[in-house]
């Protein structure tokens, strides 16, 4: 049976290294590291090698040489639960219980840690890609009249975005880059020889640019871990920043549950609020409540709500629809196409986000559904009901789901309307202003 072995971790000046399975891995970052942070730094290696346990069927095993505290066991613990029953579903294993995780760590004396104390609560950062997420997320904090810095993390190449280098050469991006991962490839290779050593077979679609295809597990562990370190990475910039609050633009969709074999399935485990909270949690513990966050202020949004505020609030057409990210969409690839459908159920004319109808829709199929990253079935069911007019574009929607509404009065669900519940989710102290925003964009007409 695989055992996974984390060691090595070192940071020197402004880059931070461990070895994973005999495998090296560095992230290089654009500030000298304050070494009062180290245990923060290790969230990386410790959610990166959950990644690897999480493919592992029965008696998941770390070793390490890291002095584990129990914060950072209870995190990793937590963290491995949730992917564990993610990476099951994938690969269409049955799951009767999740199997206890054994840690076997370094027997050294844990050292407390001094407590920090960021304050700056006027200045925040927030993740920028290019997409509507970040840029809505930018406009909000911008509105409510914060000082934002826009950062973002390298990351080398990899399938699961074809477009990171477009974005990442535009000159705007450059200033803003915080740090450079050398992590992708790596880790898909790692998952690749767990799995075989299990006798798992797992089928990846040849040459495929998507990371959401099929049963394309390294793929998706690699998302949900880079979304991880971005997340992280916000933080560490934050607590050398004297900025309390950062954000990622998450939206509704990605705290998507269903209930799956008695558990509970977080769709996007990279991104959802209760990941957020895991490690804000852990900071929390380690440094001190006056430690710097990672937030999302899009949680009670959906995405046509963003892009229509996005479109009609703030006048914005600036923002990646399109899986290149370069400075005009393929027309062509599930990312442009879903930008179509939601164009398309919005009333509002593709152009305006240089989309052309005419090549999409020479280019749907049905096989592409197969490709598509879809929104909740709730969601599916308000976009299939808004296009039922479009002849050309409808008969691909229904499927979407396994089946769909036959007319208005199947529909209960409007996302178009925020998701009140999570309001709580935004910081307290901006909450107010947020939701006054939300609240007077659904009243205008």
């Amino acid at each position: 049976m695989p055992e996974i072995t984390l060691n090595e971790f070192n940071i020197d000046n402004n880059t931070v290294s461990w070895n994973l399975n005999d495998t090296k891995f560095n992230i290089k970052y654009n500030f000298n590291i304050n070494t009062d942070y180290v245990r923060a730094f290790k969230i990386i290696p410790l959610i990166q090698s959950c990644c690897l346990l999480s493919s592992i069927k029965k008696l998941p095993i770390l070793n390490t040489d890291f002095v584990i505290s129990e914060p950072e066991k209870e995190l990793i613990e937590q963290y491995f639960k949730k992917q564990y029953v993610f990476n099951m579903k994938r690969l269409d294993i049955e799951i009767t219980e999740i199997p206890k995780l054994i840690i076997r760590s370094s027997s050294k004396q844990f050292k407390e840690i001094v407590k920090t104390n960021i304050q700056d609560s006027t200045h925040v950062a927030s993740s920028w890609s290019g997409g509507k997420d970040s840029l809505i997320t930018l406009c909000l904090l911008e509105e409510i009249k914060y000082k934002v810095d826009p950062i973002t993390t390298k990351w080398n190449t990899i399938a699961f975005n074809r477009g990171a280098h477009p974005f990442l050469k535009n000159h705007k991006i450059q200033p803003n880059i915080i740090a450079s991962m050398s992590l992708g490839n790596k880790l898909k290779k790692l998952v690749f020889k767990i799995l075989n050593e299990q006798n798992i077979n797992i089928q990846i679609e040849k040459d495929s640019g998507l990371f959401m295809t099929g049963k394309d597990l390294p793929m998706m562990l690699y998302h949900s871990f880079y979304m991880n370190t971005q997340n992280v990475n916000n933080i560490l910039y934050g607590m050398h920043n004297n900025i309390k609050y950062t954000f990622s633009g998450d939206e509704a969709e990605v705290n998507y549950i269903e209930e799956y074999c008695g558990f509970k399935l977080y769709e996007n485990i990279g991104q959802g609020y209760n990941n957020k909270k895991i490690i804000n949690k852990y900071l929390v513990s380690t440094y001190g409540k006056n430690v710097t966050s990672n937030n999302s202020i899009l949680y009670p949004l959906y995405s046509p709500l963003i892009i229509k505020m996005l479109l009609l609030r703030y006048k914005r057409n600036d923002f990646s629809s399109c899986l290149t990210m370069i400075n005009k969409v393929c027309n062509r690839c599930p990312k442009c196409t879903m930008s179509l459908i939601y164009c398309s159920a919005l009333r509002i004319n593709p152009s305006i986000l240089g989309l052309n109808r005419e090549k999409i829709i020479k280019h749907l199929n049905i096989d592409m559904t197969d490709s598509f990253s879809f929104p909740p079935v709730d969601e599916s069911y308000w976009l299939i009901n808004m296009c039922l007019y479009d002849k050309e574009l409808y008969p691909i929607l229904p499927y979407m789901v396994d089946s769909s509404p036959t007319n208005k009065k199947d529909l209960s669900f409007n996302p178009l309307i925020p998701k009140q519940t999570k309001y709580n989710t935004i910081p307290k102290i901006m909450r107010k202003k947020i939701v006054k925003i939300y609240n007077k964009y659904l009243s205008e007409k």
